[in-house]
């Protein structure tokens, strides 16, 4: 069996399956913004592509991230990301984990909150 089918490493690039451990081993490590980027890769990448579980585990990044930082640019910034990651989930038809439910309720009304302020 060739490397690429163990995932490892290969020029840079992660291959199946170890991307999403990849991605689940960054959120818990908490580096959002790394797990954030592999995350972007994966999406552009048709070959390796997202799936829920990958999107669970990034909107469970955002959310976390989201809860220890302060109000502001920053804030704003990790709100608008788990917007956004919420409606691609909508679109794909992909389920929100339970146990993300009321952190993301929490959040969806704090972003629509702010944009009423802006109109």
């Amino acid at each position: 069996m060739s490397e690429e089918e163990f995932g490892i490493l290969n020029n840079g690039q992660i291959t199946l399956p170890c991307d999403n451990i990849h991605l689940e081993s960054l959120i818990k490590a908490g580096n959002v913004e790394k797990a954030d980027k592999v995350f972007n890769q994966m999406q552009s990448d048709e070959a390796i592509g997202i799936d829920a579980r990958s999107c669970n585990t990034m909107l469970s990044g955002y959310l976390s991230s989201c809860n220890t930082i302060s109000s502001g640019y920053l804030a704003s910034e990790k709100y608008n990301k788990v917007d956004e990651l919420f409606h691609l989930m909508l679109e794909k038809d992909y389920d929100v984990e339970p146990r993300l439910d009321s952190n993301l309720d929490y959040v969806l009304r704090v972003v629509r909150k702010d944009l009423v302020y802006l109109v």
